[in-house]
């Protein structure tokens, strides 16, 4: 089989096939590579084989790049079609970093590079945050105003720490008394925070009931979004915290508090990882220098 590169040296459009079979966060990372790497190879087009009913969310982190990143069902993804899992091969459990995600994931990204033909687009763990225009915020997220803090209290997926939703349910509890204004991605059972499984944006038609947003999910895109007018992120490591890992959140939320048992972010020194909830939650209320409320 002709490489990818090989194909755009020669002036020829070429396709690579990639596959995720794992969770969305995955995908976002891997939809990200991808993104990347059609920006640096015009005329390169690449075919992502996905779980159905996370086409159309990925589809809003790339709008701009029409049919040349198709996302496609995983179960229709041809014989060549390369897995790009972390793990494909052994290589997140054999990686001597794999507990520096980013990191880690800047060399998965060459070596998936190298079974494409391509050259990686990534070369650097700043570069592991995520660009898409589609993660700036819009007119409805800067309506908003600033929130306080945005809570990940979502289930991990994959294993990634302990998890007790009544542990969670408590720190967003105290957060509201002490007046903070905060939105979680799971129910806490906490009227005053909202969350955005259940989001209701303002009305733009005064005393219209019709013309109110019924309350919905918000897409992964727009929790991306919601952290670029954070002042604060904690949560645990798992799907609506990767879009977070944008570059105009890194540049504007103060303090970021991440649940990991076994991998570290270390994209500036504003970001905390723990390994416990316990951990977390002590570092929150213990100042140290680093004041997270007004």
């Amino acid at each position: 089989m002709q490489s990818a590169q090989s194909g755009m040296e020669t002036g020829k459009r070429s396709t690579v096939h990639v596959y995720q079979p794992f969770h969305l966060g995955d995908c976002v990372f891997s939809t990200h590579y991808l993104r990347k790497l059609c920006e640096a190879n015009p005329r390169l087009q690449a075919c992502f084989y996905v779980r159905p009913d996370y086409i159309e969310e990925l589809r809003l982190f790339v709008p701009e790049l029409g049919e040349r990143l198709c996302l496609y069902p995983l179960d229709d993804r041809p014989a060549e079609a390369v897995n790009c899992h972390i793990n494909a091969d052994g290589f997140y459990q054999s990686h001597p970093r794999r507990r520096h995600f980013a990191a880690m994931y800047v060399d998965f990204f060459k070596h998936l590079s190298g079974k494409l033909g391509v050259l990686s687009p990534i070369a650097s763990v700043e570069e592991m945050l995520l660009d898409s225009p589609a993660l700036e915020p819009g007119a409805q997220i800067q309506a908003l105003g600033s929130i306080d803090w945005l809570v990940i209290n979502s289930p991990p997926l994959s294993g990634q720490c302990p998890y007790v939703a009544d542990e969670w349910n408590s720190l967003i509890r105290k957060l509201v008394e002490k007046g903070e204004r905060v939105v979680t991605t799971a129910p806490s059972g906490i009227e005053s925070a909202r969350c955005t499984l259940e989001f209701e944006f303002a009305s733009t038609q005064r005393g219209n009931d019709q013309d109110r947003a019924k309350p919905s999910p918000l897409p992964l895109v727009a929790i991306g979004q919601l952290a670029t007018i954070s002042r604060n992120v904690a949560g645990v490591h798992t799907g609506p915290l990767i879009p977070c890992l944008n570059r105009w959140a890194a540049r504007k939320v103060e303090h970021w508090y991440i649940l990991d048992s076994f991998n570290h972010f270390f994209f500036n020194d504003r970001f905390h990882n723990c390994r416990l909830f316990q951990n977390l939650e002590k570092l929150i209320w213990t100042d140290r220098g680093r004041n997270p409320f007004h």
